[in-house]
This record gives structure tokens, C-alpha cells and sequence, in this order.
């Protein structure tokens, strides 16, 4: 079969294993200060079913792992509950959208018109003088907007001139940290590739030992069972040769006359 990549194998030996501690599980201690960044993106070949085999691996680690999808934000400091108790009107706006009342009640408009007493109140001086006094509010209320239109006409191209100008520096002075940090991630990315091509040939090499490695050993165990299984079969005949010969010889003494001994 085809090799898997070097990552994958070490990933699928630790999915394996139960008995090894999870990260998750842990984020205060060998997450912390050991993030155990094993991937060789510039070096590892993945094999064609390499999206199965991760899935498969993902879903034995959240099988594993005793933190919960509820529990990832449980070490950390709750948010921060906003309370309107400082500040009356944004709690009436915040309880009308609880309610469901999305319609906001229309803006006062009286204050922009000069309404005149009503015809029952036209022989009142108290109803006249709140008119008058509407109109005078009204007439300085468009004083100063007379006012402030002067001014924009007189400082507003020069204000919105500088005010450009320093949203264009802003422009630059972010375009430049941008260019900055998109070199410095292509130099890394360039280190991190010419790092990785070269520990990537050195693990090949290593991996093709490995693999040499296991392949003499295999044969040496074969060499030597089948010489094993020879030496067997060796001292068998061995045996089986002297157990004849000792049958034929103890038939040759049968045959035999025995010799009487002499009495003197």
C-alpha cells in the first residue's frame, strides 16, 4: 500500500491511544506552554483519503475528550452584564423592544411651529405670552443656525481639508503596517518552507531507513526460523538415524550364541 505521511501516522498512533491527555482538557497547563506544533504543511505529502482519515480522527477526539462543546468558554470570565439603572431612557427604549413594540412614538414637532392661542383662549395674556415666547425660541433657534452656517462657510473647507488629510495619513500609515506585516509573513512563510523542505528530506531519509530497517529485520527473523526449522529438522534425522542404529545393534546380539562360562 501507499506510505502515509509522517504526520498522519503520528496523528492516528495518538487518536489510538486513550490513555493520552487531551489539550482541550487542559488549557492552563501543556496548552499553555506547549502547543505541540508537529504539522509540516511544506513537507508532508497527504494521501488521497487524507479528508476521511481527518474526519474520522476529529470525531474520535471529541468522542475522547471530557470537555464538552458547552463547556469551551467555562474558563473563561463571564460577560459583562449591562444594567440601565444609571440611565432611565435607554431602559425604557430596551424594555419597549422586549415587549415587541418596534415602533417608536413620532418626534415632537410642535417646538418647530408657531402655533397661535386656540380661538378660546384668544382673550387670554397668559396664551399669548407662551406664543410670543415660542417665537422668540424659535426666531434664535434660527439665529444660530443662521450663525453656524456662516461659520461652516468660512472654516469648513479648510477643517474637512485637514481632517482629510489626516484620514489619508491614517490610510497610509495603515497601508504601510499592512505591506509590513505581509512581508514579514512571507518571509516567515519562506524560512518556515526552505525549514521544512529540508527536515522533511532529512525525516525521508530517516523514514526510508526505518522502513530498510524493518525489511532486514523481517528477513533475518525468516533467515533465522528457517534455519531454526532445519536445526530441527537436522537433529530429527539425527535422532531417528541413531535410534536405528541402536535397534539394529541390540538385533545383532539377539542372534547370537551366548558364550557358557567355565567352572573350574
Amino acid at each position: 500500500g501507499k506510505r502515509e505521511s509522517s504526520s498522519l501516522a503520528r496523528a492516528r498512533r495518538t487518536a489510538t491511544m486513550s490513555s493520552t491527555p487531551m489539550l482541550l482538557d487542559d488549557a492552563e497547563g501543556i496548552r499553555k506552554h506547549n502547543p505541540l506544533i508537529d504539522a509540516l504543511p511544506y513537507a508532508d505529502v497527504l494521501p488521497p483519503d487524507w479528508r476521511p482519515l481527518a474526519d474520522r480522527m476529529v470525531q474520535e477526539e471529541m468522542r475522547r475528550m471530557t470537555k464538552r462543546p458547552k463547556d469551551y468558554l467555562a474558563e473563561m470570565k463571564p460577560a459583562y452584564e449591562m444594567t440601565y439603572k444609571d440611565c432611565p431612557m435607554i431602559k425604557k427604549e430596551m424594555e419597549r423592544v422586549e415587549k415587541g413594540i418596534m415602533k417608536m412614538p413620532p418626534p415632537d414637532s410642535t417646538r418647530y411651529s408657531l402655533p397661535p392661542p386656540p380661538k378660546s383662549k384668544r382673550d387670554d395674556p397668559e396664551a399669548w405670552e407662551a406664543a410670543v415666547k415660542n417665537a422668540k425660541a424659535q426666531l434664535e433657534h434660527q439665529t444660530l443656525r443662521i450663525q453656524n452656517l456662516e461659520l461652516m462657510l468660512k472654516y469648513g473647507p479648510n477643517q474637512w481639508r485637514a481632517y482629510n488629510a489626516s484620514l489619508e495619513a491614517a490610510i497610509k500609515r495603515v497601508d504601510r503596517e499592512i505591506a509590513e506585516q505581509k512581508a514579514a509573513t512571507a518571509e516567515l512563510n519562506a524560512r518556515r518552507k526552505l525549514r521544512q523542505t529540508a527536515v522533511g528530506e532529512k525525516l525521508q531519509k530517516l523514514e526510508r531507513e526505518f522502513y530498510e530497517g524493518c525489511r532486514k529485520n523481517a528477513e533475518l527473523d525468516f533467515a533465522i526460523k528457517k534455519l531454526e526449522a532445519e536445526k530441527r529438522a537436522r537433529e530429527g534425522e539425527e535422532t531417528a538415524k541413531e535410534t536405528e542404529t541402536a535397534a539394529e545393534g541390540n538385533e545383532e546380539e539377539g542372534g547370537r550364541p551366548k558364550r557358557r562360562r567355565r567352572l573350574y
